[in-house]
């Protein structure tokens, strides 16, 4: 059976506000260029629930690797982690 909890989203790199709204999911996004990186902060609306998602993408400099720093806010509390990609 496909997995369907994969959601397609988009956004521009120049500091727009994009919008993406699927199955009673309301997704609001600003990225844009830190040098290097990329911010992205978003703000996900649910009917029962909100959070706010700010991660930061950088790519290494031999472009082997990319590393998301991410940082969640909602209404429990914070959680921060970081996700590593490895290409081989």
């Amino acid at each position: 059976m496909p997995d369907n909890s994969m959601e397609a989203w988009g956004f521009t790199l120049d500091g727009r506000e994009t919008q993406t709204v699927s199955s009673g999911k309301s997704r609001k996004v600003i990225a844009k260029w830190e040098g290097s990186a990329v911010l992205l902060n978003s703000i996900i609306a649910e009917k029962t629930s909100s959070r706010v998602v700010m991660d930061r993408w950088k790519v290494s400099r031999d472009g082997t690797r990319l590393t998301i720093h991410r940082e969640v806010q909602r209404p429990g509390g914070e959680i921060e982690g970081e996700l590593v990609y490895q290409r081989r």
